[in-house]
Order: structure tokens, then sequence, then C-alpha cells
């Protein structure tokens, strides 16, 4: 299997402690588990490890959302380039995926291209 790869890790525009993590895994979106998108911190309990949420699937460019969640059904490459939200207040504790950890730096200011994109983004 090809390597995932972290696009880019983005300020949300709307909350403080809130990021924006954009990856490309090359798998198509019906195969990837967000569930197992997780930072684990040995300072906590595993009950409260923060999880990706609100996963949104991109075209190539990363300009259009093509499907989320529930809607990924249009989506017919095997290359997913996705964003989802991660709420943390230590980005120093890598991102464990079931394609490896990744360091949650640097923090970049959110591309124009994800303005809108972000809205739909949003902690409960």
């Amino acid at each position: 299997m090809e390597a995932a790869e972290l696009v880019g890790v983005y300020h949300h525009p709307n909350y403080e402690m809130l990021y924006i993590i954009e990856m490309l895994i090359p798998m198509h979106p019906d195969l990837i588990d967000f569930s197992k998108f997780y930072c684990i911190d040995p300072k906590l309990p595993e009950s409260d490890w923060q999880t990706a949420f609100g996963e949104l699937f991109l075209s190539s460019d990363g300009s259009t959302v093509l499907g989320d969640g529930a809607n990924k059904h249009m989506i017919t490459d095997n290359t997913t380039r996705a964003v989802f939200g991660l709420y943390s207040e230590d980005l120093a504790v890598p991102l464990s995926t079931p394609f490896g950890a990744f360091l949650l730096s640097p923090i970049e200011k959110l591309p124009d291209r994800l303005n809108s994109i972000a809205m739909d983004i949003i902690l409960d």
C-alpha cells in the first residue's frame, strides 16, 4: 500500500482549538475508517483521546467537496483527498492513523480554497 500524505494542518477560522487536517490517502473513501484517526495522549484515558470528525472528501485539487461520511457513492477515485476536524489542546501529540503516525505541525493559515469548506466542519 502506498503511504498516506499529510497535506496540511490549518487553524479553523472560527474556533481556537479546532484544526482542519488535510490528507491524501491511497484508498477509496468507502474503505477508510476515520474512527481510527486519533491522538494517543498518554496523559489521558483512552476515552478522552481526540478523534477525527466531520470528514469531507475533496476533488483532486482540493477545491470542491465531492462527498462526506454518509455520501461518498459518487467518488470514483482510489486516492482520497480528505479534510476533517480535530480538536486539540496539544498538537505535540501525533495523529495516529491506520497509515502511520503524523506530526501535526507546522500549523498553517487555512488556504482560501478551504474557507467555505471549513465552515462545514464544526464542533457539535
